[in-house]
């Protein structure tokens, strides 16, 4: 079939795909679906309230048409809703929200030369210009919210993460981003665990596998009518309570929830168990925002019915407060008008009767405007430049980015954010709190706004629950401190007296060789035998003197210099007990040896002996 079989399309006219059914939020999506008429309606009166461009030339050759496509949220119909658009002559389509029909879709586009500018398809497959040279996108891409998701967790001190996600297209894809982010940044492998989209028992099977991990901090990418499979069965299982931290991606909001728990397909008790809930990643331009939510609360539920049927029974409180992704929906079709404003002057300046799709694709990608949600243009970025591999283990998926699809988004205008759940009021219903974050220098690491310090976190407490698996390191850590310093008070406790004990032990040995040494010397103390001297010459004569034996113990060299009265006392046979012993046992130690008593006695040796019998 070639593009002969499409019907030519018109200048003036714009489709808008949008899920206005099959979301379990219809509010939300009306919003957007509004804020995109509305920025139609701004360019047609050359309003440059939003977009200053819109009052700039050149001028429309003929007034810009709208028209609503309902995608019903599903692959299947966006190509109904597709189909509609092109026989309705659609130049230029502003949608689909999922990524997974933009990746369906932008094929086709790039077949019929039709420019598709979407305002929520943030999956990386898309910027491939090759495949795609038609899409364009107005929401930042995954790589550039997968950064500010890491960033968040590790700006709380949390290492360790699961990723819950949607197997399609975007989910899948996104996951892997946020796992090659944190391995880039220093953190442990994420485990992935996967659900089908929009099936309960699957999204219920995997929060199952999540409970039995042992991380306790979730990332979840999931879409409204994902949640309450996934959140009935985490509040029956604990989830809910204040031990796991929960954060996910902008692809839902709070009013998701409530839309499901006025519904009845969540209890409201599990619904108020959700405030704490976290998303991070990029948002609308605070200033720029802010200019459209003025323009925005002009609107009333008849005016946007007004401009399409579709949007009947719209809450009037919804204009004063839009959703952040309206703003992303206004610039696309912001986009999409002045683009077509471009091509509808191109093609009267060159007589053109034929439409030229090429060129008006063309002008899509050249446009550049400062828009409801910040500056708008698609020139990609240069955050995604480095690329990566990732393989899984049952199949390779490998994502390669270069430096970005020239259709994607540039993000610098754009803030970044954290949004807490809150509960407003005594209604039981969630809002959010916006607090704003910064980027550390290698963008790995958020710093958080002091607002932090008051949010309310899962199960009603004050602080964030910390990260399960770094807990569990650190009494780990502590246990194994505990161990080292009950075996080193055990080393010393035990080490010092087995030191001391061991010194003594061989101070003995010591000792007893040397006792032994000097044994054969004191064997006469208990034989009363001679002893044998080895050195002496047998039959040789010894003589052996005697000093410091008296009674007195002092040397008898220094009594012979006393008085003499003194010495012929000490010389009385009463005073020779000792000496009379010591010989009597020196006689027997050495016989062959001359005892001598004194050194006063050396001047008549011979007499030693006589006198002593004589006197004793």
């Amino acid at each position: 079939m070639g593009p002969e079989c499409f019907n030519a399309t018109d200048l003036s006219a714009i489709g808008v795909l949008v899920p206005l059914t099959g979301t379990g939020d219809s509010t939300r999506w009306k919003a957007l679906a509004c804020a995109a008429l509305l920025a139609v309606s701004q360019a047609n009166a050359r309003d440059g309230s939003v977009v200053p461009s819109f009052s700039q030339p050149p001028l429309l050759r003929s007034k810009l048409s709208a028209q609503l496509f309902d995608t019903k949220y599903t692959l299947h119909g966006g190509l109904e809703a597709f189909t509609a658009a092109q026989r309705a002559r659609s130049a230029a389509l502003v949608g689909p929200y999922r990524s997974t029909i933009s990746t369906a879709l932008a094929s086709l586009g790039a077949y019929l030369h039709l420019p598709i500018v979407s305002y929520g398809s943030s999956s990386v497959v898309l910027s491939d210009d090759v495949r795609y040279p038609t899409f364009a996108r107005t929401y930042p891409t995954d790589g550039d919210n997968a950064a500010v998701i890491i960033a968040t967790l590790r700006g709380f001190g949390w290492n360790n993460l699961i990723i819950l996600h949607v197997d399609d297209v975007w989910g899948a894809t996104y996951a892997d981003l946020i796992f090659a982010r944190a391995v880039h940044c220093g953190l442990p492998e994420p485990r992935l665990i996967s659900f089908m989209f929009k099936n309960d028992e699957s999204a219920r099977a995997a929060v199952r596998e999540l409970s039995q991990q042992s991380a306790n901090i979730v990332v979840l990418l999931a879409f409204g009518p994902d949640l309450p499979g996934i959140f009935n069965e985490a509040d029956a299982l604990g989830l809910l309570d204040g031990s796991h931290a929960w954060i996910g991606s902008f692809d839902w909001a709070p009013s998701s929830v409530n839309a499901h728990a006025d519904a009845g397909r969540i209890p409201q008790a599990t619904a108020a168990k959700l405030e704490g809930m976290l998303q991070a990643g990029h948002a609308p331009n605070a200033e720029r925002f802010g200019v459209f939510r003025r323009s925005f609360a002009l609107l009333s539920p008849d005016a946007c019915e007004a401009m399409a049927p579709e949007l009947s029974g719209m809450d009037a409180s919804l204009f004063s407060d839009p959703p952040d992704d309206a703003a992303f929906a206004f610039d696309a079709a912001a986009a999409v008008s002045l683009a077509l404003r471009k091509s509808q002057a191109y093609h009267h300046h060159h007589h053109h009767h034929q439409v030229d799709d090429v060129y008006t694709a063309r002008a899509v990608r050249d446009i550049s405007f400062a828009g409801a949600s910040g500056g708008v243009s698609f020139d990609g970025n240069a955050s995604k430049r480095a690329g990566y591999v990732r393989a899984r283990r049952q199949r390779r998926l490998t994502h390669a980015i270069g430096a970005g699809g020239e259709g994607d988004r540039n993000v610098e205008s754009l803030a970044l954010e954290l949004r807490s759940f809150r509960l407003v009021g005594l209604t039981g219903r969630l809002g959010e709190v916006h607090v704003p974050l910064h980027f550390s220098a290698d963008h790995c690491v958020a710093t958080l706004s002091p607002e932090v310090a008051g949010m309310i976190w899962p199960g009603g407490a004050s602080k964030p629950p910390r990260d399960a698996i770094d807990v569990q390191e650190e009494e780990e850590r502590r246990r194994q401190e505990r161990q080292r310093a009950l075996v080193w008070k055990l080393c010393v406790g035990l080490g010092v007296p087995g030191v001391l004990l061991l010194t003594s032990g061989v101070a003995l040995l010591i000792s007893y060789f040397r006792l032994q040494s000097r044994r054969k010397q004191l064997l006469w103390r208990s034989s009363r035998m001679p002893l044998h001297f080895s050195h002496c010459d047998p039959g040789g004569k010894y003589h052996l003197f005697l000093s410091h034996t008296w009674l007195s113990g002092q040397d008898q060299a220094r009594a012979h210099q006393a008085r003499q009265s003194t010495l012929a006392r000490f010389r009385q046979c009463t005073a020779y007990p000792q000496v009379h012993l010591i010989k009597r046992r020196l006689t027997t130690l050495a016989p062959s040896m001359s005892i001598f008593l004194d050194v006063d006695n050396l001047h008549a040796p011979l007499s030693v002996a006589a006198d002593m019998r004589t006197r004793c």
